[in-house]
Formats: C-alpha cells, sequence, structure tokens
C-alpha cells in the first residue's frame, strides 16, 4: 500500500483542500504500516491556511509513537526543523507538554522543572508524578464512567428492532448511536402520521426526563412503548438537519451551508444568527435547569433545526435529574465539548451540574461562529487526555483574542464568561445567557458581563440607528464633496493666478529689451534716453518696484521659483538704470544751468 504523501514543495490546489483530520490519519496509517513517518513530508504547502496547526498535530503524534517505540526525538531537533510551526510559545508549550505526558505514561519519572529551565515554558499547571504512579488520569482507562465520544460507539439494538412495535411502520434509519437507533416511521393508529421512533436497549431516563419538558425548544414526547427489554420513544418529526450536519455540509461544500440555510449574506448577520440560535438552546436548557434536569451532553449533533429553522434540543440519553437523590452512574458525553469539571467528574466519580451545560453551549456558539471547536478533540478512545484537555480549557483566552478580529467585543465577551474553568466564574443561569444573547443580538448593552472598550457601545448605538448612520454616512460624504471643491477651487485659483502673473511677465520681457537700450542710450540722445525713463517707469509699476518689499508683490508671488528669479533680476537691472538716468538728468540740468550767456 502507498503512503499518502504531501510535501509542502507539492501541488498548492492539493494542499489547500486537506484537512486536519486527512493529514493526521495519512501520518498514523504510515506509521502502523512501516514504523516509522517524517512529518515533513506531511506538512501541507506554505499556503494552506492551517500549516502550523496541522504541522503542531503532526509533531504531537511523531512524539507520541516515538514514545510509545522508544525512539524519543530530542525537542531541539523539532525546533530545528520545525522552527515555524514552533516560532510562537503556545506551540512550544503544547509540544513540550505532549513530550511530557507521553514520557510519563512510558513509566520515566521527570521533573517539569526540567522543561521549565532548558525551554522556558510555563510548567505550573503541569501535572506532578507521584510515587508508585506515573499514569495521568484517565490515560488507557476509555469509558471509566462513561468518557468516551458516544457517536463513535457500536450500538446494541438490532437493526430490525422497530419490528417488534407493530404500532409503527418504519420508513427509514435516521441515526444510529450510542444508546439505540433511531427511525422515521409512521404510526399506524394515528392516520400514519410521520414520527421519530428511538428505540434503546436499557429503559433510560430520557423519556421520564423528556416527558416533564414542555417547550418550544425541546423535542416533545408523544408516546413511550416496551417491548422486552428495548424500550421505543415516540416523538414528532420535525425535520432531519441537525446542526452538526448543517456545520459539516458548510465545511465539506456540500449542497447547503450554514450561512445559505438562514440566508446569510454578511459576516454580521452570520454572527446575529449564531446568536438567536445560541439564544434558542439557552431559553430550552433554563426550562430544563429549572426542573431539575442537566442535558450533559450538548453539541451540534444533539441539535435539531426543523423546517421553520428553529433550534431544538434532543437527545437526553446522560440528562440527570439534580432533584432526585442521585444522578445517574453514567457520566459520559462527548468529549470535545466537556467543561473541566465534567472531564474530571468522568475520572473521579464526581457529579456535574447546569453551570456545565453553559460551558457546552459556549463550545457550540463558538463553533457556530467559526467552523471549528476550540479545542483538539481525542484521537482515539483510548488516549483520553484529560490533563492536556484542561491545559487546553484554561488557555483559552488566546482563541478569544483572534475572534476579537473578527467578532464584536460583545459577543467574545459572552464566549469568555461561558467557557471559564471555574465554574462559579460562569453565567450562574441559563436564563443570565439568554438575557445577555438577546441583548447582543439586538445591540443593547451585555447586562450579565462586562465588555472591555469604550468603544463598543457607540458601534452598537450606531447599529441601532440606521438612521443616525445613515445620517452620519450623507455628512461623511458632503464634507468629503465640500473638501475636493474647495481643494479643486484652491488649486484653480493658484493656476489662474499663475496664469496671469506669467502673461504680465511676457508682456514685460517684451518692452523689457527695448528700455533697458533706451536707457543705455548716449546722453546726446535725449529723445531716446526720456523715451526709455517713461518705459522703465510703466515697466516698474505693476511690480510695486517703489516699495520696499517689491520682490515679494503679487504679481511675482505666483510666478514659478526659476522664472520669479529671472523677472527680479530683470527688474533690479531697470530700477539701476533708471537710477542712473536720474543722475545724468541731473548733470544735464546743472550743466544747463552754469553756462554763460
Amino acid at each position: 500500500m502507498s503512503r499518502p504523501h504531501f510535501s509542502a514543495a507539492g501541488d498548492t490546489s492539493t494542499a489547500a483542500r486537506l484537512t486536519l483530520d486527512e493529514v493526521i490519519e495519512a501520518f498514523e496509517t504510515a506509521w502502523e504500516l512501516a514504523g516509522d513517518a517524517d512529518p515533513r513530508h506531511y506538512l501541507p504547502h506554505r499556503a494552506h491556511p492551517e500549516r502550523n496547526r496541522i504541522g503542531l498535530e503532526l509533531l504531537c503524534v511523531d512524539i507520541e509513537r516515538r514514545c510509545a517505540a522508544g525512539r524519543r526525538r530530542e525537542l531541539d531537533a523539532y525546533r530545528r526543523d520545525f522552527a515555524e510551526v514552533l516560532a510562537d510559545s503556545e506551540s512550544l508549550h503544547r509540544l513540550a507538554f505532549e513530550e511530557y505526558r507521553a514520557r510519563l505514561s512510558g513509566g520515566e519519572r521527570i521533573d517539569p522543572d526540567e522543561y521549565a529551565a532548558t525551554l522556558h515554558v510555563d510548567t505550573r499547571d503541569w501535572p506532578r508524578p507521584t510515587t508508585g504512579d506515573t499514569d495521568l488520569p484517565c490515560r488507557d482507562q476509555t469509558n471509566r464512567r462513561g468518557v468516551a465520544d458516544n457517536d463513535d460507539l457500536v450500538s446494541a439494538v438490532p437493526e430490525n428492532a422497530i419490528n417488534l412495535f407493530p404500532e409503527f411502520q418504519a420508513s427509514r434509519t435516521l441515526g444510529v448511536g450510542a444508546f439505540g437507533r433511531v427511525y422515521l416511521a409512521k404510526q399506524k393508529s394515528l392516520a400514519a402520521r410521520d414520527v421519530v421512533v428511538k428505540i434503546t436497549k436499557a429503559v433510560w431516563s430520557e423519556s421520564d426526563n423528556l416527558a416533564r419538558l414542555q417547550h418550544d425548544n425541546i423535542v416533545p414526547i408523544h408516546s413511550v412503548h416496551r417491548a422486552g427489554d428495548l424500550q421505543a420513544v415516540c416523538m414528532p418529526y420535525l425535520g432531519a438537519c441537525t446542526l452538526a450536519q448543517l456545520l459539516s455540509d458548510g465545511v465539506s461544500g456540500a449542497s447547503l451551508s450554514f450561512d445559505e440555510f438562514w440566508h446569510v449574506r454578511t459576516q454580521r448577520d452570520h454572527e446575529v444568527r449564531c446568536l438567536e440560535i445560541a439564544k434558542g438552546l439557552a431559553d430550552g436548557l433554563e426550562h430544563a435547569h429549572s426542573k431539575g434536569i442537566v442535558h450533559r451532553d450538548l453539541k451540534p449533533a444533539n441539535i435539531l433545526l426543523t423546517e421553520d429553522r428553529q433550534p431544538l434540543l434532543l437527545d437526553f440519553n446522560l440528562s440527570a435529574n439534580t432533584h432526585a437523590d442521585r444522578q445517574s452512574n453514567w457520566i459520559g458525553g462527548t468529549v470535545a465539548y466537556m467543561s473541566p469539571e465534567h472531564l474530571q467528574a468522568a475520572c473521579t466519580d464526581g457529579e456535574v451540574d447546569h453551570l456545565s451545560d453553559i460551558y457546552s453551549l459556549g463550545v457550540v456558539l463558538f463553533e457556530m461562529l467559526t467552523g471549528r471547536v476550540p479545542f483538539s478533540a481525542a484521537r482515539n478512545l483510548d488516549t483520553i487526555d484529560v490533563p492536556l484537555m484542561l491545559v487546553e480549557r484554561a488557555r483559552i483566552g488566546c482563541a478569544l483574542d483572534e475572534l476579537q478580529k473578527q467578532y464584536s467585543l460583545g459577543t467574545v465577551a459572552i464566549l469568555r464568561r461561558c467557557l471559564e474553568s471555574e465554574p462559579s466564574a460562569r453565567y450562574q443561569s441559563a436564563a443570565q445567557l439568554a438575557e445577555d444573547l438577546q441583548q447582543q443580538s439586538q445591540y443593547l448593552p451585555l447586562r450579565h458581563t462586562a465588555v472591555s472598550s469604550r468603544i463598543e457601545p457607540l458601534r452598537n448605538w450606531t447599529r441601532r440607528q440606521p438612521r443616525w448612520k445613515m445620517f452620519s454616512a450623507v455628512a461623511v460624504l458632503t464634507v468629503v464633496a465640500v473638501s475636493v471643491l474647495t481643494v479643486f477651487l484652491a488649486r484653480s485659483y493658484v493656476h489662474s493666478q499663475r496664469l496671469a502673473a506669467e502673461l504680465q511677465v511676457h508682456r514685460f520681457e517684451e518692452d523689457f529689451i527695448a528700455a533697458r537700450a533706451a536707457l543705455s542710450a548716449p546722453w546726446h540722445d535725449v529723445t531716446t534716453w526720456q523715451d526709455g525713463i517713461d518705459l522703465g517707469r510703466d515697466l516698474l509699476r505693476p511690480f510695486q518696484a517703489s516699495s520696499p518689499d517689491w520682490r515679494t508683490a503679487r504679481a511675482l508671488r505666483w510666478l514659478e521659483p526659476t522664472m520669479r528669479a529671472r523677472v527680479v533680476g530683470e527688474l533690479q537691472d531697470i530700477e539701476d538704470l533708471l537710477k542712473r538716468s536720474a543722475r545724468r538728468q541731473w548733470q544735464l540740468s546743472s550743466r544747463t544751468t552754469l553756462a554763460p550767456l
């Protein structure tokens, strides 16, 4: 079998289509077949938008594989060969922790302070090895209290289980999950109406929980039926599209994307639609929480989108009744959407409350906005790495800071509050979250969390006042038009003044030669000499040559520097000739007065 080879120097069009899962799957396949693989051969082209993210995951897999095979590679070698991928401190911290975790899992005893000293990474939140036990919590302990991605488990319900319930005639299978099978069927006793029938092996509490929930954003129950050890829950058919399918179709380029489904045309419309969906889900959660029911497995696959595009919560398999004496012994869920306390509870027999649902809804909102979850999911079910996941959740702030470049600060503030690692720092009820989502979708101030910006309220005010926005646009256009017109008129005025000055200089220079020749005539040619004096005075008059600052007169100010210098020199010549002529005229008059009779 030939292994996939994604060279950085390969075809850019192919590289741009690669996804993280495809590259990692190819890399792990190569490891399984050949017992080794070079991450450089699987690193996408430099034009790939997620080159560094994929590269980091490749290195994490490579470290895990090499440590397990006893062929560990030094981190300095990774830093040398993948300097671009490990350029930022967060990536280096992630890779260092992955090696630390892999070495601990392999039985080595190593102090995190060694990494802090050599790599200058913060290891204060890394788990410390304990005497006699170097394994990390939940490592190689699949399904302890159900820590597994429920979508990947095999159903114990037989394929033809619907035939055990004569009330229904199956049309098709809608899905197979961890707890049973879901069918689209006809209910014979009620005019063959379309219904959804969910059949489970064990009698879960879902039917009891859902029966007490009546809300517009929760899928209701028509009836519950039993046949031996199987239970069938009958629900209305409100559509077969889940949010997970829609998000997946949008990413893979299928027939209908998320934005097309809701007729979204701009990024702001997309953001508002996501807020509205999350608001509906928060309303449904608040109703469930008020009845003492916690969902515990909120994710896009458990959110149904009706034909009129309304979100509904479904699949309360893992839900717990907090009003009962004890919760279900199964605490599982979907790893990528679990809160920190949910992950810890799965390993320590702890419990989770309604604040965990709020965290999961924050992850769903993040995924709707960006098309991805903020955390890396477990690569396989037998390597659930709780400490690494807790570190990722504690560092969610970096991903949220990046979102501020694309989305409004209010939306990011809501996400930040939902995804707080400490439950007491989150919204304390789904009602508070729903209210802030409503406020943000209508550009109103948030009531239960703060936005650290003085500009955001002004932006929201302009969004709420489209007329003022239009007026502002008109005012700006008017100012721009007036400014352009002013500049045009100013330039036109300068141009006209310069033309007038140049015309005057042209006339001056036409008479300058004649005036200079006449003023230079011999003394005995009195007539020519006198004509030169008159012409010279006429030439100086427009330039205000009699004034002390005649060199800055208007007629000269508008000229180009070179022309101005030439004209000033010529005017100076005329002025000097006139002064000489005045002295000659005085001498002549003196001679006439002293001449003998």
